[in-house]
């Protein structure tokens, strides 16, 4: 049902786009026959009912749709929305979609189903109800007039007489009858009967009731709802057009006087698809007076207008040669799925889409061809499916592809893993082997580095820093966290060119020295990686002119040399207060955010020299403007340690030599919800104050401040 309704919402944004178009050739036409703008009603009512259309070069949604269509539909959003990590859409009018995009809620890996997944089928439910509200709607009134109906007695034919006043109008699909009142005169039941029956003629009623049908389906488009009641007056006002241009144009003002008359009837029902009668008969009469049979050089350029407008509004922008032949390519790490039982079955588990069975393919291609035995936890791999193929998910446990694979390859073996982190992130385990003297604390530079066709690296591409969270010699990893995207990006470039350089952080990394720096300089051989204490950058000169390079002066700082940063620099920020993890800015954001700290230090960076410039500069915090600086994080053992003295067996400090003082609630952890603060003094104190110890005892399992 969800993707029913997404299909329904990608069919009504299309047909919003095209009655958009309609109003405004409406307008254009509105010297023109009413025949026309009816004609070109369909193509709205096409685009309501049928999901795929052909493709063309000239196509008016190509427009604003620069997106190649999915087997012929235009898909504005996608189906497999509420299980993407990142969901996106991409709507038809400029600058929507990013306001869009950043109201939609994030997948949740780590819970039964995704916020958007809840919401779409909240709103299907809504859509659903609504549809039924509207027929029930029409069945009671077709019921009501069937009963009306009852009195009529049939004068032959497909014509039938109604007692009283009443406006004519059809009834019925398959056979339609028309209903006259009895109150006509001659004259007015001579037009009338004329109007009824050129609706038969022109299948109006088939159409009529197909429109309704479009207007169930998108009852909470407003659109839909104008496109409905134009139609129907393009409709009517045509029919009376053609009344004219059969009996002529002198009968315009006695048709005129009819539709008067009848005005003050009332439509026996309106909205119901199989019976429609008359209405609007103000603006009917005025075209009826202003008509004038056009000439036939005009008639003829209008119809060839109408026919390129049809063929504009049908078609789907044409698909270039690179999209309709795209991979469909997944990345991601074999592991065991979390069900119970002896032996959990082996998953593939992917960046945004969790674990996903292992689907069948034509051929697996193992890492390495000896000894191959199959599919291993801790596998990276690639799955590949028939190229140019829409690739739906299941939404299952463990979920599913909806195609075969064409093949699976084995990238890398081993010690890969990926598990499920706080928030939107993934903890990554890597092989050691790429950091072999990573440390918990020290970052990893990630590079896509790419070789020439003799093997000589050509292009060196910065991807991103992560911190280390844990290593692991026994199971031969590297720990690390990682946003969806990271992650992605690692496993699909790894084995074509992926680099990882290894940035130890606090002590292990030099502070850049008034010795170091002469000595470097006077070399001119400024390489390798250093921290800074920077007081002020150059705009103009694009580098850092004033800075405290650890044993430096305050007398020798105006002759310090200026660190110009390379053309190509890439500059990060750390924006995390209890992590390291930098993110791409431009050079005026990094130098505003390190000209904001000034005021409260000297913010300290971390630079990368090559040839005596700077090629990486990354601010190790964000938020230095407002005093506040990054610090690893090193737990306090006093709770824990002072229980190892063997006078302290049995004894919990903080109720033997500490008084509570007061408690205080608030969002201290990292976890959802508010925690609960203890603040407790010495007893020996007889303050009252803040002083003391500060004990996170609940909502916190086993974590003291």
């Amino acid at each position: 049902m969800e993707q029913l309704f997404i299909t329904i919402l990608n069919m009504s944004l299309t047909g919003s786009v095209i009655i958009a178009a309609m109003l405004i050739v409406r307008l254009c036409f509105r010297k023109a026959p009413r025949i026309f703008s009816y004609a070109l009603w369909a193509v709205v009512l096409f685009r309501l009912l049928c999901p795929v259309s052909f493709s063309a070069g000239i196509s008016f949604l190509g427009i604003l749709e620069k997106n190649a269509p999915a087997k012929g539909r235009m898909e504005y959003i996608p189906e497999n929305i509420g299980y993407q990590m990142e969901p996106k859409v991409s709507l038809p009018l400029p600058g929507v979609s990013d306001a869009v995009n950043a109201s939609l809620p994030a997948g949740n890996p780590a819970a039964s189903a995704n916020p958007l997944q809840i919401w779409i089928f909240v709103l299907s439910c809504i859509w659903i109800l609504g549809i039924a509200v509207m027929l029930a709607y029409s069945m009671f009134s077709l019921l009501r007039l069937r009963k009306k109906l009852k009195a009529a007695s049939h004068e032959g034919g497909n014509i039938y007489r109604m007692p009283g006043h009443g406006t004519p109008f059809v009834y019925g699909l398959i056979r339609p009858r028309i209903y006259l009142s009895q109150a006509l005169n001659q004259e007015e039941e001579r037009y009338m009967l004329l109007h009824e029956q050129i609706h038969i003629r022109r299948r109006d009623p088939l159409f009529r009731t197909l429109a309704y049908g479009a207007l169930c389906l998108h009852w909470f488009n407003p659109l839909v709802w104008l496109a409905f009641f134009l139609s129907e007056q393009d409709m009517e006002m045509s029919c009376d057009e053609a009344v004219i241009r059969q009996l002529g144009s002198n009968v315009k003002k006695e048709y005129s006087a009819s539709l008067l008359s009848l005005a003050s009837g009332h439509p026996m029902v309106k909205g119901l698809p199989i019976a429609f009668g008359e209405g609007d008969t103000k603006n009917r009469i005025e075209n009826v007076l202003h008509y004038h049979k056009p000439a036939r050089i005009l008639a003829a350029a209008a119809a060839i207008v109408c026919v390129v407008l049809a063929v504009q509004f049908l078609a789907n922008p044409r698909d270039s040669g690179d999209d309709t032949d795209w991979e469909n390519v997944f990345y991601g790490i074999v592991a065991y799925g979390d069900m119970e039982g002896e032996t959990p079955p082996m998953v593939v588990r992917i960046p945004r889409f969790g674990d996903m069975n292992i689907p069948e393919a034509d051929r697996v291609e193992p890492y390495i061809e000896i000894d191959f035995n199959g599919l291993e936890a801790g596998d990276l791999i690639r799955i590949t499916f028939p190229k140019g193929e829409e690739i739906s998910i299941m939404e299952t446990y463990p979920g599913q592809f909806s195609l075969k694979a064409e093949k699976i390859e084995v990238m890398g073996r081993g010690p890969f893993a990926l598990e499920p982190g706080e928030g939107n992130s993934y903890r990554f385990a890597l092989p050691l082997g790429m950091a072999p003297d990573a440390q918990p604390g020290d970052l990893l530079d990630v590079y896509r580095q790419e070789p020439d066709k003799n093997g000589v690296i050509q292009d060196v591409e910065f991807l991103h820093s992560v911190e280390i969270l844990d290593v692991a010699p026994e199971q031969y990893q590297i720990w690390v966290n990682m946003l969806p995207e990271e992650a992605e990006r690692v496993l699909s470039e790894f084995g074509f060119g992926l680099r990882l350089e290894l940035l130890k952080q606090d002590s292990k990394v030099p502070y850049l020295s008034s010795e170091n720096l002469e000595t470097l300089l006077s070399q001119a051989d400024l390489n390798g990686t250093f921290r800074l204490n920077i007081q002020s950058i150059a705009r103009s000169a694009r580098g850092i002119d004033r800075y405290v390079a650890n044993t430096l002066t305050e007398d020798s700082i105006q002759e310090l040399p200026l660190l110009a940063f390379a053309e190509d620099c890439v500059f990060q920020v750390n924006r995390e207060m209890n992590a390291v993890r930098y993110e791409d800015v431009d050079f005026d954001e990094f130098t505003e955010l390190a000209e904001d700290g000034f005021s409260w230090s000297n913010p300290l960076c971390t630079l990368h020299f090559r040839d005596n410039v700077i090629t990486h500069a990354a601010l190790e915090s964000a938020w230095y403007g407002a005093g506040i600086a990054y610090e690893p994080f090193t737990p306090d053992t006093w709770y824990a340690d002072i229980h190892s003295f063997p006078e302290m067996e049995g004894i919990d400090p903080l109720e033997t030599y500490y008084t509570q003082a007061y408690r205080v609630e608030s969002d201290f952890g990292e976890g959802a919800g508010m925690e609960t603060g203890i603040f407790s003094t010495p007893r020996a104190l007889t303050s009252p104050g803040p002083v003391g110890i500060i004990s996170i005892l609940e909502s916190l399992t086993g974590r003291r401040f």
